[in-house]
């Protein structure tokens, strides 16, 4: 006990109530700490987690230097790499379960936190809107960091214009990959490629060969080096994802992608939601993108559905900022952006977009609402 105890006390830790109050953390917690960063287990903060419910706690200050021990969670692999550069004095700050933007930056703000980091257009758009409505002092903030779901080229701008001196980091990877590669954006400068990490790069669609920069091909995102051996008891699955190719083993993203003659990646979506529409296939996130950059459009899903005209047709999902948009101006929009056959051929309007609890797009419940709304589709 005594040996544990000595190592808790290595482990500066904080809570903070609902008010901004600090409330000590418990020994369970502190250990929970110190066996996540000296064991490698991410499961034991589930019992940090439990205890700031017990607590009443909504926020976990930690030193950056201990959280850059932590193992990642899975999905958002890309945060141990973006983190490591952090000074120890700067604090990183967890607030699990509490999505309210005032209170993200107010804590932010009262914190003087470095680093931010945010799961796509879920978050920072109400952080956008939130910046619009009053002003913080984040002068300590230099960096935002998102990844695990795409956030926007409208809410990177929108971040950079009410922070003009930070700088908006996007991560990509998998659970599968690991962290692949980084955007950097700042103000005046809109990062729209991926800067790959080492073993990074594009496999031919037939699994082949690895494209090189600048060819005109679509491959597919994946990795070599340091990957997984493969799926536990699925050799079916393992043979798909992690295939040797020119006596390389890789793991593939599941990704689409390009390489640009500089070598950065260009991601144009998930093979699993491209919708074959009249015989063209559609990225549905390219569609989302020029839907969410209309002024009226608080967010958006794109999906497929049957249809015995096109085979699949084209649905959008839309939420909007205040008064609705109509379906014509939004079809005009699309149009004046995106080959005509990429447009929707229906936009049903819904309160909010739906979106699973870590921010990511739930397009299960968007294809729901899509099939339950089939008629009215634009011809």
């Amino acid at each position: 006990i005594s040996g544990m105890t000595q190592k808790v006390s290595i482990m500066p830790l904080r809570f903070l109530g609902p008010d901004g109050t600090n409330l000590d953390a418990s020994v369970r917690s502190r250990l929970a700490l110190d066996a996540a960063v000296h064991g490698g287990h991410e499961r034991v903060l589930r019992a940090m987690y439990d205890d700031m419910a017990e607590r009443g706690a909504n926020a976990i200050l930690v030193p950056g230097d201990v959280y850059d021990a932590l193992p990642s969670p899975l999905g958002q692999l890309f945060l141990r790499s973006l983190v490591q550069s952090v000074p120890s004095e700067i604090a990183q700050l967890y607030m699990p379960g509490n999505h309210d933007p005032a209170h993200v930056l107010g804590t932010a703000e009262r914190e003087k936190v470095g680093l931010m980091t945010m799961v796509g257009d879920a978050y920072a758009g109400p952080i956008v809107e939130e910046l619009g409505r009053r002003r913080y002092d984040l002068s300590a903030l230099f960096a935002i960091g998102t990844g695990g779901a795409g956030t926007s080229v409208k809410n990177q701008q929108g971040l950079l214009e009410h922070l003009p001196n930070i700088t908006v980091i996007n991560g990509y990877g998998s659970s599968e990959t690991g962290n692949m590669g980084f955007g950097h954006s700042q103000r005046g400068r809109q990062a729209e490629t991926f800067t790959f990490r080492d073993g990074g790069l594009v496999l031919a669609e037939d699994y082949s060969r690895f494209l090189e920069p600048g060819e005109d091909a679509i491959g597919w995102s994946a990795r070599t080096g340091r990957i997984p051996l493969g799926y536990f008891n699925d050799r079916e699955a393992t043979q798909k994802t992690f295939p040797e190719v020119d006596g390389t083993r890789v793991v593939i993203s599941g990704d689409r992608a390009a390489l640009e003659p500089d070598g950065t990646l260009r991601l144009f979506g998930r093979e699993s939601l491209v919708v074959n529409t009249g015989g063209e296939k559609v990225f549905v996130e390219e569609v989302e993108e020029v839907l969410r950059a209309h002024p009226g459009v608080a967010d958006a899903l794109v999906v497929g559905r049957p249809s015995e005209r096109w085979g699949e047709e084209l649905v959008a999902v839309v939420a909007f900022h205040g008064a609705d948009v109509t379906h014509d101006e939004l079809h005009a929009h699309c149009t004046t952006e995106l080959a005509r056959y990429k447009a929707p051929k229906q936009f049903i309007t819904v309160d909010q977009v739906k979106r699973l609890g870590n921010g990511k797009a739930d397009y299960r419940w968007a294809k729901t609402v899509a099939t339950q709304q089939q008629g009215a589709a634009l011809s």
